[in-house]
């Protein structure tokens, strides 16, 4: 359902932000794959933080590869759980260097990232 709002551009959100912490990656009661983290973006003295939720694979890819302070693009859609206000994502993306080379050593089979 989500994927498929997501397509047609119904509540679609864009966000560029710097990771605030570790995310935090579990799994839910029925199975499902889950990470929770926090963007961040410094607009001059302002600093606007985004709590994110994402789930299945690209979360426990997120997971593995992101380190506090990588700059992250999510997109997906503005939702509600358990009364938060969050963006749950549908993919994302790396910005910095680092989490790029990450990225690409989980996709090509390395089991270890640089």
């Amino acid at each position: 359902m989500l994927y498929e709002r997501l397509l047609q551009g119904e509540n679609n959100v864009r966000f560029v932000g710097n990771l605030v912490n570790k995310p935090t990656f579990y799994i839910s009661k029925n199975g499902k794959k889950i990470v929770r983290f926090t963007l961040e973006r410094a607009i001059g003295a302002s600093k606007t933080r985004v709590p994110c939720v994402m789930y299945g694979g690209n979360a426990e890819l997120l997971h593995k590869i992101a380190q506090p302070g990588a700059v992250i693009e999510i997109a997906g859609e503005l939702g509600s759980i358990t009364g938060e206000l969050v963006i749950v994502g549908g993919y994302f993306a790396a910005k910095d260097e680092r989490s790029k080379r990450a990225y690409a050593a989980l996709i090509n089979g390395c089991t270890t990232a640089p």
